[in-house]
């Protein structure tokens, strides 16, 4: 019988405390971040991030190396894994420059899409948006400028 890691006592949750599953797919790594408890007050409950290397080794296109893909792929299955044992009722993925710059864009979005991870594409100036609103949420009242150097 399997044990059930995150999920010893059942709890109802309600819309306001439901578990939000983020993931971001990058250049070099691979994150998950669960977060619980209300909109306003999040409470971090996981967070992970794997070295996948989607922007080593690519090819003269631009194309992901396949063994990066695979690193992902199985990454991103543990993921879904966790997901459903954490009970995370939202799931936010997305991907980055590496991924969107790749040859087989496509082909890769539809191998994630396959282990049921709907994956959202970041423009270069959503990316740099989304970037920002990080910042400015983890230091309130930043003021100066910030540089992604992806990852």
């Amino acid at each position: 019988m399997a044990t059930q890691l995150f999920r010893p006592h059942p709890v109802a949750q309600t819309a306001a405390h439901a578990r939000i599953a983020v993931i971001d797919i990058g250049s070099n790594s691979i994150r998950i971040v669960v977060y619980g408890g209300g909109e306003r007050t999040p409470n971090l409950l996981f967070n992970e991030k794997v070295m996948a290397g989607l922007g080593r080794d690519t090819g003269p296109d631009g194309a992901l190396a396949e063994e990066a893909m695979e690193r992902a792929i199985t990454t991103l299955r543990r993921y879904r894994a966790l997901i459903e044992e954490m009970d995370a009722g939202e799931v936010i993925a997305v991907a980055t420059a590496a991924v969107r710059d790749a040859g087989n864009c496509a082909a890769f979005l539809d191998r994630i899409a396959a282990i049921g991870l709907p994956v959202r594409l970041l423009s270069g100036s959503d990316e740099a948006r989304l970037a920002g609103f990080g910042v400015i949420s983890a230091i309130p009242g930043a003021d100066g400028l910030v540089g992604d150097l992806g990852g």
